[in-house]
């Protein structure tokens, strides 16, 4: 009873700690000025853990959104809630920056229909956007200024999914979700003296955009267990997204201000306001191609190969000439001995992964890629006063990712960037019905 208060209080503060990470802003990064913004991994604990290699991942108790078709493995009813803090160090030529920022991960709940079906439904991030930059200039007539960029805000996915064992050792999986949520980007121009102060003889201009997407998602997956041997297995893998079109509505309006500081902004006027209307962002096709080897309950080595085709990708109907993505991941997991009653440290999953691979952005004429190594506990919590098959153990998953993206060449910036990850699996076996008084 002890242990059941213990696991509900921290599901509690997951779920508040991750509404107060949801509201605020939550990224900063130059790169997620682009498009819909940075967008997200869609993983759960244990493979952020595993260097993102999702695609062949199998387990009875715990949640692969990446793959749909993993929801026939699920054996009991499963709840996962995480967050994510972001440590980021960004580098140009001539500055650095360091950002600390925090944001939730993911809330799911997966549950068994049969021993061959499952069902899950859930909530998380697909892009985040966040950045402020400056540059400053001079014009010949009115003299030096600052243009001045930032963005925030961001898009959510709710998913309902479903996973069935059409076949011994053969099932298929699908998602269907819906993309939602708000973006802004501002473009001023500041106008300085000579002293470096805000002028007040000119007024500043600003360009502000809010941009609402909305629409539907179409995942999918399939996955082939077999056996070889009585102590090994293999899981071939591959799961999809459908392009799909959502729908954009878009608004902007101009406005001049005078300001002798950040914190004392007055506005003149409202120059104009435009409702651009409805319009449609394209989001692209995704392939991903994975194999998962598991021997008895100690050992999983899982590989990924992902393909995102950018090239498709469309904001408010315009191409944004996106290059193809690809990523290719690599991860182990080690757990010394499940049966164990005597250590605990043989009962904890020892996780080790990482990533390396070609993003969605060409600037400057350079390719901007990515890698990342990760390393990873999972924790167990015991129900206290034995087996008690209501109140399975459950497990803290901690993940820690460290990683580099771009590069300091052609002007651009280099991101150097730890993410810590803490998540909770809640397991309890329902609809259980004792044999014997």
């Amino acid at each position: 009873m002890h242990s059941l208060r213990i696991r509900t209080c921290l599901v509690l503060i997951l779920l508040v700690f991750a509404k107060f990470a949801f509201s605020q802003a939550n990224i900063n990064s130059p790169y997620s000025r682009f498009g819909i913004g940075d967008v997200q991994p869609t993983y759960f604990g244990q493979t952020r853990a595993l260097g993102g290699a999702a695609t062949g991942l199998r387990e009875y108790n715990s949640i692969n959104f990446f793959n749909p078709a993993s929801y026939s493995a699920i054996k009991l009813t499963t709840l996962e809630s995480g967050l994510r803090m972001n440590l980021t160090q960004l580098q140009s030529q001539n500055d650095k920056q360091f950002n600390i920022n925090a944001q939730y991960g993911y809330l799911g709940l997966a549950f068994p229909l049969t021993n061959k079906w499952g069902l899950s439904v859930g909530l998380l991030p697909y892009s985040n956007m966040g950045y402020s930059q400056s540059l400053t200039q001079k014009d010949n007539i009115l003299g030096p200024e600052n243009a001045i960029y930032s963005g925030e805000g961001g898009l959510t996915q709710g998913y309902i999914g479903t996973g069935y064992e059409i076949i011994k050792g053969l099932s298929i999986g699908f998602n269907a979700g819906y993309v939602f949520g708000n973006l802004a980007q501002i473009q001023s121009l500041e106008f300085v003296n000579s002293r470096g102060t805000a002028s007040d003889t000119i007024y500043n201009s600003r360009i502000s955009g809010k941009t609402s997407l909305g629409g539907f998602l179409f995942g999918y997956g399939i996955q082939y267990q077999f056996n070889i041997g009585k102590d090994s297995r293999f899981t071939l893998a591959y799961s999809g997204n459908y392009k799909t079109n959502i729908i954009t509505r878009n608004r902007s309006y101009t406005q001049r201000y005078s300001s002798s500081s950040k914190d004392n902004e007055i506005i003149i006027d409202t120059v104009s306001t435009i409702n651009n209307g409805k319009s449609n962002t394209v989001l692209p096709t995704t392939h991903n191609f994975g194999i998962a080897y598991h021997f008895r309950d100690r050992l999983l080595v899982t590989t990924d190969y992902k393909l995102g085709k950018w090239s498709e990708f469309q904001y408010q109907g315009i191409g944004q000439h996106f290059t193809n993505s690809y990523q290719v991941a690599l991860g182990v997991q080690y757990t010394p001995d499940l049966t164990s009653v005597s250590s605990y440290l043989a009962l904890v999953d020892y996780r080790i992964g990482g990533n390396f691979g070609q993003t969605y952005l060409n600037l400057n004429g350079t390719q901007i890629n990515q890698y990342a190594v990760t390393l990873g506990f999972g924790l167990p919590i015991r129900a206290g006063g034995g087996y008690n098959p209501s109140q399975i153990s459950s497990k803290l998953n901690l993940g820690f990712e460290y990683g580099q993206r771009g590069t300091i060449a052609s002007n651009l910036v280099k991101e150097n960037y730890l993410n810590i990850h803490v998540g909770y699996v809640l397991n309890q076996l329902w609809f259980y019905r004792k044999r014997y008084q």
